[in-house]
């Protein structure tokens, strides 16, 4: 081989090789962008049955600031953020909300209210059980959190939850209501959203709206 054509294959190859390596380091961005997306919808699927559930239970639906003051949501959309909570109240099933009772996992005896059937003793129908959806800083998991909290026991739904956003609108009447979930896409120019919807039937809530 003559230098020229040595020079000419080394030319050659550095081509091919550094096409080849911009078709590798491509399909590496391209399954890592796929990975964050599919790990973002599962995230965003799971808070959102989460809420659902308890919200198709819920015999009262409020929402707290930053302080602690509580307010109704009918007729109101909120965001449940580092500054606002969402607080459902669920029918009392069971004798003992503290795992480490013997009584955690005995019902309630069914008791005649004022509305219907519930749960309860000879002494009446048992108290509601208050269940907190908030998001907040948790150090132990390196970022912010979606929680459910329920009896002081906190459950993590979301981790590195920074970007995630959800919003909660209760129809005025009490009888719907419906989420809405977002967070960035791994795909397409920045600031592009992945939006979820769920519309829930509230079927426990008075006949006057949430309380």
């Amino acid at each position: 081989f003559t230098l020229v054509e040595m020079l000419i294959a080394m030319a050659a190859s550095a081509i091919i090789i550094g096409a080849l390596l911009m078709g590798v380091t491509g399909l590496h961005r391209a399954l890592l962008a796929s990975e964050r997306g599919a790990a973002g919808y599962s995230d965003q699927r799971r808070l959102i049955d989460h809420i659902a559930r308890d919200l198709r239970r819920a015999i009262a639906i409020a929402a707290t600031d930053a302080g602690g003051a509580e307010r109704s949501v009918a007729g109101e959309s909120i965001e449940i953020s580092d500054r606002e909570s969402l607080v459902l109240t669920l029918p009392a099933y069971y004798k003992s909300n503290v795992p480490a009772d013997p009584d955690f996992d005995q019902p309630l005896a069914v008791v005649p209210a004022p509305d219907g059937a519930s749960y309860g003793s000879a002494a009446g129908p048992a108290p509601g059980v208050p269940v907190v959806f908030r998001r907040m800083f948790m150090a132990e998991e390196g970022g912010a959190c979606f929680l459910r909290e329920e009896a002081g026991v906190r459950t993590v739904i979301v981790r590195h939850a920074e970007d995630f956003r959800l919003r909660v609108a209760v129809a005025r009447d009490g009888n719907s209501c419906v989420l809405e979930g977002s967070y960035p896409s791994a795909y397409g120019r920045a600031g592009t959203l992945v939006l979820t919807h769920d519309q829930v039937m509230l079927r426990n809530l008075p006949a006057d709206g949430p309380r």
